[in-house]
């Protein structure tokens, strides 16, 4: 009895062997395939930043999506970033978020349009933050429209938008959007600037909610920056301005009815030896403050057509004019095609400005000027506010 007890049990020590082998495979094989999971999930992240840099839109990192513009969409910029910036807001303009807490879209070409262009990246109004993975130099055949709740942000790279003879960046009835770190140069035609060559390098109509910083601006046709039809909240920063005859018109003839309520907000600019019109207001109401003017044509400048000025802390330092601030209409007031005339003057305030020779500023009626209603600091006009607004206009790298 005890020797086939004994030969019984052999078979099933096999079977008892071969199951433990059999788990010890597949406990292996679970690990290996864990490790090549791991490895996948990887895999996409850095994909999706090579894509960046060759325009591609496919392979994005897990969480992320691709954003409607084609372009890729992912965590480049992150919200303590974006606080950074937005934490220098200020004037008419210091409630804009733009596509802050949206979605982050990547531009990754410099073509005029299509996938992963600048041009498919602002359009719509679905909060969105554009930020770009290269330097780029991107030439437009026609005006890139830019949806509300938008911010497109140059900074850490070379960033220049161009165009001879057509318009720069249209900001048509929208609101909440921020510009920031560009190069704007050459568009319109700067030949024809004598006869107000239509094309800007940005122009406003109807906008509410809008922060210009840190750019770098020069040849345009018309105007550098244009806001009319009603623009209000409004800020232009720390933007260099150079290059250029007719600057920053704020207003016009054509929407004074709705110009009237307009509100901008003009700090810590560099006006680099331009012609005039930095700013002209007509109708609206315009904080000029802590601004570096280095020479200019015909004027620095104007408040006309009751326009409101509070023009404070800025420095004018020499020029090829005598004529610092005006307060009058060009020559008869009329537009070009004298369809329209208004010959009113503007109003003026003005508190704490350096000139450097013997040239006043006088007030115009400066009791019938708003005074600012929002907390800012105003330096004092002197050399420590030039060496600032020379070392910080202009884009962050």
């Amino acid at each position: 009895m005890r020797g086939p007890q004994r030969h019984g049990q052999h078979p099933l020590l096999l079977v008892a062997a071969l199951t433990l082998v059999a788990v010890i495979v597949l406990v292996a094989v679970i690990v290996v395939r864990q490790d090549r999971g791991d490895g996948r999930d990887d895999a996409p992240s850095t994909s999706a930043t090579a894509s960046s840099t060759t325009g591609s839109t496919a392979g994005s990192t897990a969480g992320s999506t691709t954003g409607s513009s084609g372009a890729s969409s992912g965590a480049a910029i992150g919200d303590a970033d974006q606080q950074r910036l937005l934490a220098n807001r200020g004037g008419f303009g210091g409630s804009v978020t733009g596509g802050a807490g949206g979605r982050i879209v990547h531009v990754t070409s410099d073509a005029d349009s299509g996938p992963g262009s600048l041009r498919r990246a602002v359009a719509g109004s679905r909060p969105t933050w554009v930020v770009f993975d290269q330097d780029l130099t991107i030439t437009l055949t026609s005006p890139i429209e830019v949806g509300s709740n938008t911010t497109i942000d140059g900074r850490g790279h070379a960033v220049e938008l161009t165009g001879h003879g057509v318009q720069g960046l249209q900001l048509e009835h929208v609101s909440n959007v921020i510009i920031e770190s560009l190069t704007l140069h050459d568009f319109g035609d700067v030949a024809k600037t004598s006869d107000n060559d239509l094309p800007d390098a940005i122009h406003l109509d109807g906008a509410n909610g809008v922060w210009i910083d840190h750019n770098d601006l020069s040849m345009a046709g018309d105007k550098l920056i244009g806001i009319s039809e009603g623009s209000t909240a409004v800020t232009v920063s720390w933007n260099h301005f150079h290059d250029q005859e007719q600057t920053l018109q704020i207003g016009n003839q054509a929407t004074a009815a709705v110009d009237r309520k307009q509100t901008v907000t003009v700090d810590h600019n560099f006006f680099d030896r331009i012609g005039y019109r930095a700013p002209v207001v007509s109708y609206g109401m315009a904080h000029v403050y802590d601004n570096y003017y280095l020479d200019w044509r015909l004027y620095a400048v104007r408040t006309e057509r009751l326009a409101q000025v509070y023009l404070e802390n800025n420095v004018f330092v020499g020029s090829r004019s005598k004529r610092t601030v005006l307060t009058s209409p060009q020559g008869d007031g009329c537009n070009d095609a004298r369809t329209r005339c208004d010959r009113r003057d503007g109003l003026l305030k003005a508190v704490g400005n350096q000139v450097t020779d013997a040239r006043k500023i006088r007030d115009v009626d400066g009791e019938g000027v708003f005074t600012p209603s929002y907390d800012y600091d105003a330096e004092p006009a002197g050399a420590r506010l030039v060496r600032e607004i020379k070392a910080g206009a202009g884009p962050q790298g």
